[in-house]
């Protein structure tokens, strides 16, 4: 048969002391986790968007290089005064 041998007062509070400890640290490393799923879901968000931002940027390029050759097309070389809505035209001359 075993025998069963007291503990003291003191030895029986360090031992809760500890369990106590280690229950904090499993908690604290549980909200670790936690935070860095949330990080990695923001930063996939934010990649997502980017993404998405970067196909946009790509697709406005195309129109500009559309509209570019259009108006080439119309008007020829020349520039645009956006705020009189005219185009200047750049004439050549033969020297």
């Amino acid at each position: 048969m075993s025998e069963q041998i007291k503990m003291s007062d003191g030895e029986l509070t360090e031992v809760r002391v500890l369990q106590e400890k280690f229950q904090q640290k499993v908690f604290q490393l549980g909200q670790n986790a936690l935070q860095k799923l949330q990080a990695k879901n923001t930063l996939k968000i934010a990649d997502d968007q980017e993404s998405k931002l970067s196909e946009d940027w790509v697709g406005l390029q195309k129109e500009e290089t559309q509209l570019i050759d259009k108006l080439l097309a119309k008007y020829g070389e020349g520039s645009l005064d956006l705020q009189a809505g005219t185009f200047i035209s750049e004439k050549k001359t033969a020297s």
